[in-house]
């Protein structure tokens, strides 16, 4: 089985303030974000996805429910891959948070975030912890067979840098990694018990629907 992690597409911006004190941002996606999903969904017609999961947070899930369609199937929720910062009371794309050198996108890419509380260690054993319930769930999917799971950047750079046992919480370089639906693929084996990073931030589909463009990262890095 194919284990296929996706990230949503690009989602609209919140500033700080606009919404009432303690009531978090929880954007949907732009037209571009739209765009972008849709180009996805169409693009994974031609595997044999057996499935759709999606994190709750409103950015992926419109993405995952406009890939679903696409590919005839029905989304499901799996909280454990939501991001983060699915409770900030604001949302700024990272790309306007780099032509702004604002704090959050100096602290990430520096490996970390301006966040003191956030505990990068337990975020990443709620990822590992979800993402192995899925894989276990469809364990008897045959090997040309795909799981789709829509997700974010923080959740893709931990459990693939779990498998890559990588310590730092963001060692993928955002922007333009992961970048908005790009597919990163791991390959599973013998019902879960061998898991093997395939490929990282694949972009070719999306490419001319990106804010900032890069190259597709191949990896072969078995466990």
């Amino acid at each position: 089985m194919q284990l296929s992690l996706v990230r949503h597409g690009l989602p609209q911006r919140i500033d700080p303030g606009v919404l009432p004190a303690g009531v978090a941002a929880d954007p949907g996606l732009t037209d571009l974000g739209r765009k972008q999903a849709r180009a996805t969904g169409e693009f994974l017609t031609s595997e044999h996805v057996v499935a759709v999961h999606a994190s709750p947070v409103r950015r992926a899930w419109e993405t995952g429910t406009t890939i679903a369609e696409a590919i005839g199937l029905s989304v499901e929720e799996c909280a454990g891959v939501a991001e983060w910062d699915a409770d900030a009371t604001s949302y700024i794309p990272i790309e306007e948070r780099m032509a702004d050198d604002d704090g959050m996108w100096r602290a990430l890419r520096a490996g970390r975030l301006p966040d003191e509380s956030f505990d990068g260690a337990q975020f990443r054993r709620v990822v590992v912890a979800a993402v192995d319930e899925l894989l276990a769930a469809h364990a008897d999917a045959a090997s040309h067979e795909s799981l789709v799971v829509v997700t974010h950047a923080g959740v893709v750079n931990a459990y693939v840098g779990h498998l890559l046992e990588r310590p730092d919480p963001f060692w993928l370089p955002l922007p333009v990694a992961p970048g908005y639906c790009s597919i990163t693929r791991i390959a599973v084996e013998d019902r879960t018990q061998s898991v093997r990073v395939v490929s990282v931030n694949e972009t070719a589909h999306v490419r001319d629907l990106l804010p900032l463009r890069g190259p597709t990262t191949v990896l072969n890095a078995p466990r």
